[in-house]
């Protein structure tokens, strides 16, 4: 999916080596996607809403991971850093261009709309720490994590249920986007018939209840409650303080 670049060299001719150097920096430049430029003029300008803003930051950072980020060098990064106030990238233990929670909050407090406080509010909640791991997800080793399923699940969950009820009209990409993260790994591990867990059976079945009270009119209600369900009937096998392989 990435693209490694090759190093060209051409020993003993130091003409030729000096033009490839000299390119080298257009090179680079043109790897950059466009949407990061955009971006870039978008965070200087005071009259573009903080929601739209976020909507141009998540663009080219998606536009990057889909793209060369993954081959680009240190100086690389730290150039598209520059252009990226407000987003985190990295390409070393695992390739991800994420926002910056707090300084999207604060900026919104500063010149946002309450949805934008809200919502920051919200993601606040979804990655209290600063990581890529959200709340719900306990690392345990560089891209894996067991799921924290002692009430993080429910409150995750129900801070994007309240903000959408209150602003149905805002940020309605993200917030279907991470309601849907989070069905994932309930509806994931019914499908596999296993529950990796970092704590214990008992309270991750009350989690599990709390989202199954959603109701089977909503999906992640009925994806609850067939996991719960499976590991009452033991249907699905549960594993408590899980370091998954």
């Amino acid at each position: 999916m990435y693209l490694a670049v090759q190093a060209l060299s051409r020993p003993g001719l130091i003409l030729a080596a000096l033009l490839l150097l000299a390119a080298g920096g257009a090179q680079a430049q043109n790897r950059v996607p466009p949407s990061v430029a955009i971006y870039e003029r978008a965070s200087s300008d005071p009259t573009i809403t903080v929601e739209r803003l976020f909507d141009l930051g998540e663009q080219a950072a998606q536009d990057l991971v889909r793209g060369e980020l993954g081959s680009y060098s240190r100086e690389e990064i730290d150039a598209v850093r520059k252009q990226m106030p407000g987003f985190g990238l990295g390409n070393i233990e695992a390739i991800v261009a994420l926002p910056d929670v707090a300084f999207f909050a604060d900026l919104s407090r500063r010149r946002g709309r309450p949805q934008d406080v809200a919502f920051f509010e919200a993601l606040t909640v979804h990655f209290p720490d600063q990581s890529w791991f959200p709340a719900y997800m306990q690392q345990t080793t560089d891209v894996q994590g067991c799921l924290r399923l002692d009430g993080t699940f429910s409150r995750v969950d129900g801070a994007w249920r309240r903000f959408r009820a209150a602003y149905p009209q805002s940020y309605v990409r993200h917030v279907a986007t991470h309601l849907e993260a989070i069905e994932y790994w309930i509806s994931g591990s019914m499908d596999i018939k296993r529950v990796c867990a970092c704590g214990e059976q008992p309270e991750a079945e009350r989690d599990i209840a709390a989202l199954a009270t959603l109701g089977p009119n909503e999906s992640m209600g009925r994806s609850a409650a067939a996991l719960l369900r499976g590991l009452r009937d033991g249907s699905v096998a549960f594993k408590a303080q899980c370091r998954p392989n």
